[in-house]
């Protein structure tokens, strides 16, 4: 079955810690969650990561890729 990816949407939420949190090596006081909603074939699939805002796509691809 070939599908079409018609739509992609991407956003990024900045979700506060309680109080300020850290690793040893690093501190954060905020954790950014990057989501995709993708559609092809009249169906929506959703992607989710822990990951900085700069990884949201600006634009969508120039070519949509088939499966």
């Amino acid at each position: 079955m070939e599908r079409v990816i018609e739509r992609v949407r991407a956003a990024a939420y900045r979700v506060p810690t309680d109080r300020p949190e850290g690793d040893g090596t690093l501190a954060w006081d905020a954790t950014t969650l990057v989501v995709a909603h993708v559609t092809a074939g009249g169906v929506t699939g959703t992607g989710w990561t822990y990951a900085p805002p700069r990884r949201r796509p600006v634009t969508p691809p120039r070519r949509s890729p088939r499966w």
